[in-house]
């Protein structure tokens, strides 16, 4: 009898120690160097909203590498008629972390009030989409 406690408490003692970070987020504490990189882009759709002057968000839905990966802060610059968006990834250095994809939705507004009629390509982490504006997106003079 004691022989099968002792196997029970040992078995117990080895689970707990082998799930020691199990379900850890990333850089917890503080610990551990994190390593960036640029999220998966599946998927890069444009809505726009019933206003004008009009206002156009991206939908951007992707994948992240595990469970131990997040988002970073997305960023996005325009330069002429390209908008560059970058998703980027953080994710603590050398972390045990469930290995399964996990999908996200973002929305990113895109600066878009002033713009004159045209096409306009929005580049998320190398995913592209584009739209068109017919006349300018401005309000008229008053």
């Amino acid at each position: 009898m004691r022989i099968e406690y002792r196997l029970v408490m040992a078995l117990a003692a080895f689970m707990l120690g082998a799930c020691a970070g199990c379900g850890a987020s990333a850089n917890p504490g503080g610990e551990g160097k994190l390593v960036s990189g640029l999220a998966r882009i599946e998927e890069v759709e444009l809505v726009f909203l019933e206003s004008f002057p009009l206002q156009v968000h991206a939908i951007v839905r992707g994948t992240l590498a595990d469970g131990c990966t997040r988002l970073g802060e997305i960023k996005t610059q325009k330069t002429g008629q390209r908008f560059e968006v970058e998703v980027p990834t953080l994710r603590s250095e050398g972390a045990y972390c469930v290995q399964v994809e996990i999908g996200f939705e973002e929305t990113v507004p895109l600066d878009v009030y002033g713009l004159p009629a045209g096409e306009y390509k929005v580049v998320v982490n190398g995913v592209e989409a584009s739209f068109i504006f017919q006349q300018d997106n401005i309000l008229p003079a008053e």
